[in-house]
């Protein structure tokens, strides 16, 4: 049985399954302490140790068990049920070879009062201490109504007061239930809600990524890998076609989910205003523009210091020049079983609160035929994952490239794809995860 799901199993029964424990316990030690104060103190009793002994044993072993991981909270509960019938039965044994002594009583009822406290339901409970009240009346007119004020009437007050007190506990008990279940059921609505809206959203940030059509459309041999980390993701990819040139991006927006969403919707506008409406197609140009549109969006109101990261390439489909502008993100140019990184500079796109601030370095590469460019997010690099949990790396990255570089795009992907998951295994996505993959 997984860590997981004796987790989940023990979370699913938290309440009984403590009660029980405690229940195991009690049993464990009363017992043999039981034992040595009725054959010290009360005189002629007769008391098998052998017999508590493996009660005591029947209640604490499930437990260790249970505690181990070596038996399921549902079968420890069915065993220790066994137990206490055992027990309840024992002492009617042991009352009745000791000829109903008050002392083996009061243990008795102990017992049965201990077990009262186990229930969860009202009519369970009532039934209990009616059919326990009615044991305890007949054992009374059994033995004899001569002794009952001084050794029974204090017993019948006592278990009266801990059946009553055993009545409070469970009504206070099923009131936090049922406040419990109706906060559960606001909860459960509310985030319904929440998910519905959010999942709407994805649609609409989907809406906006280029089609898997209209990016082979422009670039014919090429891949994306896109794995939002949440719902919705704080990474996108990008394209526009401008007569022969292809503008392509791969873009990081601080955080992921909802917030990094609201970022890349604001890069997206920002990128479609830039390049169709004022046609800036130099990539260091196109960053610059991006930081304006991304510091002026932002100042209304509360100052936001988060932007995004980005990878700008624009491509001339005739010549095969290749213009790219970083920010951050760098990109890999693969050619002759070589892999030269292209840096970028390093600054982000939005507030940067530094004295000298760099310019975005513009690169200009005349592709040849079979290079290769690959740019992408931080996400599937930074995965921890593997035998110790570590990084993936850049490093290995780079060796998964030089290694498979020759097969086709897609299978690149699926190359790529399959390494990231095998290394992630477990582990949470750390980040979300864009990656753009082109052959010229």
């Amino acid at each position: 049985m997984g860590i997981g799901t004796k987790i989940r199993d023990f979370f699913k029964h938290a309440e009984e399954v403590m009660i029980y424990q405690v229940l195991s316990v009690f049993t464990f030690v009363m017992h043999p302490f039981y034992y040595w104060i009725y054959t010290q103190f009360v005189e002629g009793a007769k008391d098998y140790l052998s017999h508590r002994i493996f009660i005591a044993m029947m209640a604490i072993i499930p437990l260790i068990l249970q505690l181990l991981g070596k038996i399921s909270v549902k079968r420890f509960m069915q065993i220790s049920n066994i137990s206490l019938y055992l027990n309840t039965l024992w002492f009617l044994f042991i009352m009745y070879v000791n000829n109903y002594k008050p002392e083996y009583v009061v243990g008795y009822y102990i017992v049965l009062t201990a077990v009262g406290f186990s229930f969860n339901r009202m009519d369970y409970l009532v039934f209990y201490t009616v059919t326990s009240l009615l044991i305890m009346v007949g054992t009374i007119y059994y033995v004899g109504v001569d002794n009952m004020e001084t050794h029974y009437f204090p017993l019948v007050n006592i278990t009266f007061s801990m059946n009553i007190l055993a009545f409070i506990i469970l009504y206070i008990k099923l009131k936090y239930k049922a406040l419990l279940k109706e906060n559960n059921e606001i909860l459960q609505k509310k985030n319904h809600e929440i998910l519905d809206s959010i999942k709407y959203a994805k649609r609409i940030q989907e809406a906006i990524l280029p089609s898997h059509d209209y990016f082979k459309e422009n670039l014919q041999d090429s891949f994306v890998i896109y794995h939002p980390k949440d719902i919705v993701s704080g990474d996108f990819y990008w394209m526009e076609r401008v007569g022969k040139k292809v503008l392509f991006a791969a873009v990081d927006c601080t955080g992921h989910g909802v917030p990094g969403a609201f970022m890349s919707i604001l890069g997206d506008n920002g990128l479609k205003k830039i390049v169709l409406e004022q046609n800036i197609l130099k990539p260091s140009a196109i960053l610059n523009a991006l930081t304006e549109h991304v510091i002026s969006s932002t100042t209304t109101g509360a100052e936001v210091k988060d932007g995004m990261d980005i990878a700008m390439c624009c491509l001339d489909t005739e010549t095969r020049i290749l213009e790219y502008a970083g920010a951050y993100n760098p990109l890999y140019l693969l050619r002759n079983n070589e892999i030269e990184i292209v840096k970028a500079t390093k600054r982000p796109i939005g507030r940067f609160k530094r004295k000298k601030i760099p310019e975005f370095e513009n690169h200009t590469i005349q592709l040849e035929k079979d290079d290769l460019v690959y740019i992408f997010s931080d996400g599937y690099a930074d995965q921890f994952g593997g035998p110790d949990k570590f990084k993936f790396t850049y490093r290995k990255l780079r060796d998964i490239l030089l290694k498979n570089h020759h097969l086709p795009m897609q299978e690149q992907k699926e190359v790529l794809e399959r390494a990231y998951t095998e290394w992630k295994m477990d582990e949470e996505q750390l980040d979300d995860i864009c990656f753009i993959g082109v052959r010229v």
